[in-house]
């Protein structure tokens, strides 16, 4: 099962995926792998977490395009056809007109 978060800002999605970890039973850790893809971190790093091929991942916008769009980053471009979940955090300011125009896209 895989599931994809998407938060408007980097501290929430922060703060969401440090409450996931939180709630995963210890003996589960290995097996419910979490990924934050967020602006103001290294995408290489991000780059390396998705090779990990996380169960969870959570992620602004701008990041999750920009690592689908220019980095053609493999894990998403395949993978995220394939979600089970789809969360949008604070929906109604994630598809008004004008705000976060990767998620058109």
């Amino acid at each position: 099962m895989k599931a994809l978060i998407i938060s408007p800002t980097r501290e929430l999605a922060i703060q969401i995926k440090d409450i996931i970890e939180a709630v995963i039973p210890t003996e589960y850790t290995d097996q419910i792998k979490t990924c934050c893809l967020v602006g103001g971190m290294s995408i290489q790093k991000q780059q390396r977490l998705l090779s990990y091929k996380p169960a969870i991942i959570i992620s602004t916008p701008g990041r999750l395009w920009e690592l689908m769009d220019d980095k053609m980053e493999p894990y998403l471009t395949n993978g995220l056809p394939m979600i089970d979940v789809l969360v949008l955090d604070e929906a109604d300011r994630m598809i008004a007109d004008g705000h976060f125009k990767e998620l058109s896209k």
